[in-house]
């Protein structure tokens, strides 16, 4: 029997796909670094390794 936390648990995104949704609302990985003050290519490692505060970052702006 499948609990509720187990079904709700939801999938990590491959590193396309979340570029692909931050292109669609025009943002780029290299732009949303530096708009939020990091160096250009402060972001990238959001893609390979856990990040709260950058997770956030692009979350927000995938969803804005």
């Amino acid at each position: 029997m499948k609990t509720l936390l187990t079904s709700a648990k939801q999938q990590d995104w491959h590193p396309a796909d979340i570029k692909a949704s931050l292109e669609k609302k025009g943002w780029s990985l290299r732009r949303l670094a530096t708009a939020h003050g990091f160096a250009a290519a402060g972001l990238h490692r959001v893609l390979r390794n856990r990040w709260f505060n950058a997770e956030k970052i692009v979350a927000e702006a995938k969803i804005g």
